[in-house]
């Protein structure tokens, strides 16, 4: 009886030796965190999905990088709206109007007295007004 108990204390030594090399084997696999892989993930839905491309967003901003990088971000905002002006002149006052929309704390009377005074303003110094604007009033969203 003693040697049967002594097998099944051998088998399960041999089974808990197996069990620490293999916890020992995955251990030094290169598996990423859940966090890293969350991000390669958004990173390549953003980077090749046509909606984002078609936003010009090139990649997931994480939240420490939304403060930092959003000056940034109004500037290629603005830069837009002044190439789509650029592109098609007639269109100015469309434009600026799109770009009013978006900023969250001013009236519509207001809108119409500065969409006034933008649509005749030169594209050279248009993007310090609209930059002006957005310290002014937040803005809201980036259409």
């Amino acid at each position: 009886m003693e040697d049967k108990w002594s097998k099944i204390l051998s088998k399960i030594n041999e089974i808990e030796d197996k069990n620490d090399k293999f916890i020992s084997f995955l251990s030094k696999l290169p598996f990423q965190s859940r966090e890293t892989m969350m991000e390669n993930i958004f990173k390549d839905i953003i980077t090749n999905h046509p909606i984002f491309n078609k936003l010009r967003i090139s990649e997931r901003k994480t939240e420490d990088n939304i403060k930092s990088e959003k000056p940034l971000i109004i500037k290629q905002f603005i830069g837009n709206i002044i190439v789509d002006i650029k592109k098609n002149p007639t269109k100015k006052v469309f434009f600026l109007k799109k770009f009013l929309d978006n900023l969250t704390s001013i009236s519509e009377s207001d809108k119409n007295i500065v969409l006034h005074s933008l649509k005749n303003t030169e594209i050279k110094d248009l993007e310090k007004k609209m930059s002006s604007l957005i310290n002014i009033f937040e803005i809201n969203k980036f259409d």
